[in-house]
């Protein structure tokens, strides 16, 4: 079953957001430039709304897509697309 939403975490020292913008534009569509609110990123990538929000556990940054609309069945999914398309240590919580 599809997820509501897709959220995975990129560890911090390993993330490239000139890359993460690349891959969710290759994945989702145009890439809109990021906006600061806060303490988060936001961007609109297709018509997904994309947050991200650096360090949001320990070294460890969050990107939500807020959309069930994605290529990606789940989290776990997503995951593997970020670390084979990023080569970064990607991590999710599978089933929430």
């Amino acid at each position: 079953m599809r997820q509501p939403d897709i959220e995975i975490y990129l560890k911090d020292e390993d993330v490239d957001h000139k890359a993460i913008a690349q891959w969710l534009g290759d994945a989702l569509g145009s890439c809109s430039d990021w906006k600061q609110k806060g303490q988060t990123w936001k961007c609109t990538a297709g018509t997904v709304a994309v947050t991200w929000l650096p360090r949001a556990v320990g070294k460890w940054n969050s990107l939500h897509l807020d959309s069930d609309q994605t290529p990606w069945e789940d989290d776990i999914a997503c995951a593997r697309a970020a670390f084979k398309a990023l080569n970064v240590e990607v991590r999710c919580a599978p089933g929430t």
